[in-house]
């Protein structure tokens, strides 16, 4: 996994800002999503959303932030929150997954967020093919 200059240079601001150990920084499309424990969400965060908002500004973007989990569909399901997955099928090969989402939340995911949940498919699990469907 490669983070480019830039990306580190946010990872490194934040890790020193907040003493929380990030696990990936990747900007996409025009965000900074870090993925971390989930148990450092809130730390994160912060009381009323003050310590991200503060981040934000500091690093001059948008920041998503992504809970890990070393289960494949776990992961796939916290990427895409707040969508809700129904079902999701990882390939045999594990190159390729199949989302079914609930149809209310068919307008929760965006171009970016749709582009994000790719990139850390590839990035984290090696999955190449993701296919979205509603139901």
């Amino acid at each position: 996994m490669k983070i480019d200059a830039n990306a580190l240079k946010q990872l490194s601001f934040i890790e020193k800002k907040t003493r929380i150990v990030l696990l990936d920084c990747v900007t996409v499309d025009d965000i900074s999503v870090f993925v971390l424990k989930p148990e450092d969400m809130g730390k994160l965060i912060g009381n009323d959303r003050r310590t991200l908002r503060e981040l934000e500004k500091a690093i001059g973007t948008s920041i998503m932030l992504i809970a890990h989990s070393k289960q494949p569909t776990v992961f796939l399901a916290n990427i895409i929150r707040p969508a809700k997955a129904r079902k999701i099928e990882i390939s045999g090969d594990g190159h390729s997954a199949k989302i079914l989402l609930n149809p209310q939340d068919k307008y929760k995911l965006g171009r970016k967020k749709i582009n994000v949940l790719k990139t850390l498919a590839e990035r984290h699990l090696g999955i190449t093919s993701i296919k979205l469907s509603y139901s």
